[in-house]
């Protein structure tokens, strides 16, 4: 799955990433198994929830790719996150917004954020300018 992730990004993936995946992998596969024998603990954690674990493998796949990123990639990445940011912010502040907009607000801007984890930048840039276009309708 992240090697699909990673060709998404257009990243190519060299012989320390793959490493990187494989000790992973490991370390998946031990905490699993400590968690099978764990199972009965009256202090055990529930499962994640399916957006809980959605959120950790996409901050996990971000860490490792931040050290392989050109740093082309890196400054677009932090342009345009700072982008979703402040209109996303803008718009938080706004009084009186109907719950429709409101959800529209954090819908686009979880749309935004998503698209700058996968590298994909005309999805990434068009989610900012509907946060701008938001943003001057009801923020200005």
């Amino acid at each position: 799955m992240a090697d699909r992730l990673l060709a998404a990004t257009s990243v190519e993936l060299d012989d320390d990433l793959h490493v990187d995946l494989e000790a992973a992998e490991d370390t998946v596969r031990t905490l699993t198994e400590w968690a099978d024998d764990l199972a009965e603990h009256p202090y055990r954690p529930g499962a994640a929830r399916p957006d809980e674990a959605d959120r950790l493998t996409r901050d996990h796949l971000k860490d490792v790719l931040r050290d392989h990123l050109p740093t082309e990639a890196i400054d677009w990445r932090s342009g345009t996150k700072l982008s979703l940011d402040v209109y996303f912010f803008a718009l938080r502040r706004v009084r009186g917004l109907c719950a429709q907009t409101r959800e529209d607000v954090f819908y686009t801007y979880g749309r935004g954020t998503m698209a700058l984890d996968l590298g994909h930048r005309v999805a990434a840039q068009r989610e900012v300018l509907r946060l701008r276009e938001l943003r001057d309708l009801y923020a200005a």
